[in-house]
């Protein structure tokens, strides 16, 4: 198989392999590093390839593989050695359920539509009075009168 099919297949699947990459791993930058290895392992391997209709199978096999490898990898460099200069009375898993429920509110406040959004976040984020986000947004308000 030639360099320039496998670069053609990378060139028009790159979003594919960045969207199997994050959902995968459990950030961004992760995600990120994860696809590079698998595009770099895709383009080392294509001379192994001797049937092109196997082609496509081969490349989501390597894929795989890579994430295999990149989990090995990083289960291997996050531990380190706890200092002795670690303060006890930080609680950090206080701060660790505050960012994981604002990254939930983040993703539910994305589901709204767009006017329900700018509602939400104007009233809440922005601390706006419903007047003043009726007024920001250009919302005609109902008369009491009615």
């Amino acid at each position: 198989m030639n360099q320039t099919k496998a670069m053609e297949f990378v060139e028009e699947n790159l979003k594919t392999i960045f969207a199997y990459a994050l959902s995968s791993v459990s950030n961004k930058e992760d995600a990120e590093d994860l696809t590079n290895d698998i595009v770099l392992a895709v383009l080392q391997s294509t001379d192994k390839i001797r049937n092109p209709d196997t082609f496509y199978g081969y490349i989501w096999g390597i894929a795989a593989n890579t994430y295999r490898s990149f989990l090995r990898k990083k289960s291997r460099s996050s531990f380190g050695e706890i200092g002795e200069d670690i303060a006890d009375e930080f609680d950090f898993t206080a701060e660790m359920i505050a960012k994981e429920d604002g990254i939930k509110l983040h993703r539910e406040i994305a589901l709204l539509s767009k006017e329900y959004r700018e509602c939400t976040v104007a009233y809440y984020y922005d601390e706006l009075s419903c007047t003043e986000v009726s007024d920001k947004l250009d919302i005609c308000r109902i008369c009491e009168n009615r």
